[in-house]
């Protein structure tokens, strides 16, 4: 559920990309889903944001506040993925991780309402990354945007 929320995620993040850049949200997805990898992503979303804002602009602050906090959640379900999961020998019940390469550290127990609890929380950066989106486009004149063309086959 974590990675199906993620990937919902970056296409609003690209559609996000593609209100910034004035073209339409499949050509910002294209874009934006080009690094392989989720922070390469977010750094071509930040490093956009420095050249179309100026400073003082209205919202500035704001998507660089959701680009922290989608770092936060993509690092979370990076290290989410690359632990090794099981159940304790002592308690079949129990849900638990533990870090890769093994360190001798113990497993941590991974209560479901945590993992409800990160899948709620990309949900909501999904729907606020949705509305800042919304909010650039109504910002920008219709002018400023081209109609995607179809290549010529």
């Amino acid at each position: 559920m974590i990675s199906i929320e993620i990937a919902n995620l970056d296409l609003e993040l690209g559609a996000l990309l593609g209100a910034m850049l004035r073209v339409s949200a499949k050509l910002g997805q294209v874009v934006y889903l080009t690094p392989r990898t989720a922070m390469g992503r977010i750094h071509v979303l930040e490093n956009v944001t420095d050249q179309v804002f100026k400073p003082t602009s209205p919202g500035l602050k704001k998507l660089k506040t959701l680009f922290k906090q989608a770092k936060k959640l993509i690092g979370k379900r990076h290290d989410m993925i690359h632990e090794a999961w099981g159940v304790a020998k002592d308690d079949p019940k129990s849900v638990r991780r533990v870090t890769l390469p093994p360190t001798g550290a113990e497993s941590k127990p991974v209560p479901l309402t945590e993992l409800n609890s990160l899948v709620r929380s990309i949900r909501i950066l999904i729907f606020d990354v949705r509305r800042q989106k919304e909010s650039i486009i109504a910002s920008l004149p219709k002018a400023a945007y081209r109609k995607s063309r179809k290549p010529k086959s």
